[in-house]
């Protein structure tokens, strides 16, 4: 009976359904085990231009319950309208997400294009880190960083910040974007997320870090 918008929980009234797809239809390629047939992309979007094509990068469930992933299509041309090509599930270095011991979620994707190199792109990432014997473990798990110079195959992730979790997510989301200022790269997340968790009231924030090469 909700409904996930740019990582916050709302009501799934009459006046959010014109921003939800069609029911009856699925892209090429998308994976939703939640919603199939359909294709509920029950998440937050995150669009890129990216040597002239458009990257849309979108929730994908690859479990019935849990199994959080993403996935990317690409426009054929320039146009930011489309036609756009199948989905594919992204995948990532020594990372199994899936793995029958403690299985994962990956919430989505905040890409853009690299801050210093146009040939690659960067990625945040929250990541459940999982629990033995079920889909959505409340461990909680972390912020975490990745590159990629096609959108789909990225190198391992790598931690920036522990965050708390619960039913499969993280606590915490990282906002879409870079920004660098006297030579450094800096990255915001939003801690303590309405709706996922329960401090969102008294603890909910937006707090800057800054990336430290070697750090």
């Amino acid at each position: 009976w909700q409904h996930v918008l740019d990582g916050a929980w709302l009501s799934r009234t009459d006046a959010w359904r014109p921003l939800m797809p069609d029911g009856e239809t699925a892209h090429a390629g998308c994976v939703d085990m939640h919603a199939r047939p359909s294709c509920g992309l029950d998440g937050k979007f995150s669009v890129v231009n990216f040597r002239g094509r458009w990257l849309v990068f979108a929730r994908a469930n690859a479990l019935p319950s849990g199994g959080r992933t993403v996935q990317v299509m690409r426009s054929v041309g320039a146009d930011p309208a489309g036609p756009y090509g199948a989905y594919e599930q992204l995948a990532w270095r020594d990372f199994e997400l899936l793995a029958p011991a403690a299985r994962a979620n990956i919430y989505f994707a905040a890409v853009r294009r690299h801050p210093t190199d146009a040939g690659l792109l960067v990625g945040l990432f929250p990541v459940n880190t999982g629990e033995p014997g079920t889909p959505n473990g409340n461990a909680g798990g972390h912020i975490a960083l990745a590159a990629s110079c096609d959108g789909v195959a990225w190198t391992d992730l790598r931690p920036l910040l522990a965050s708390p979790g619960g039913h499969g997510r993280t606590h915490d989301h990282p906002l879409v974007g870079f920004v660098t200022f006297n030579a450094t790269v800096h990255f915001y997340v939003q801690h303590h997320v309405g709706w996922i968790s329960r401090d969102a009231e008294t603890e909910g924030h937006v707090r800057e870090y800054a990336l430290v090469p070697g750090a």
